[in-house]
């Protein structure tokens, strides 16, 4: 899932492997493994792909398919009232008991 998330992030953004890899001064070859999957990054590359592609490591890892943390996603929305927090809290719930 990893793979897949990445080359579906970067082909979003309109970037090649290339601009990715050295934006985060990786090696070219390095990163086409990343979205191949034939290899994992560690943890400091995977916190530093999630920064840079601005989603969450449950995102990038295909754990939610919410782009962003939940908090983020309250914060940018602080202003909703307690019955459509609910709701949105109700509908989150309802899709993870859908998924296991």
């Amino acid at each position: 899932m990893l793979g897949k998330n990445l080359r579906s992030m970067r082909e979003i953004a309109g970037m090649s492997q290339t601009e990715v890899a050295r934006d985060l001064k990786l090696n070219r070859v390095t990163y086409n493994r990343y979205e191949t999957g034939e290899r994992e990054p560690g943890v400091q590359v995977l916190l530093s792909l999630a920064a840079y592609f601005d989603v969450s490591l449950d995102f990038l890892l295909g754990r939610t398919p919410l782009r962003l943390p939940l908090n983020a996603l309250y914060a940018q929305h602080s202003s909703l009232s307690k019955d459509a927090v609910e709701k949105i809290n109700a509908i989150i719930s309802s899709c993870h008991n859908r998924n296991g």
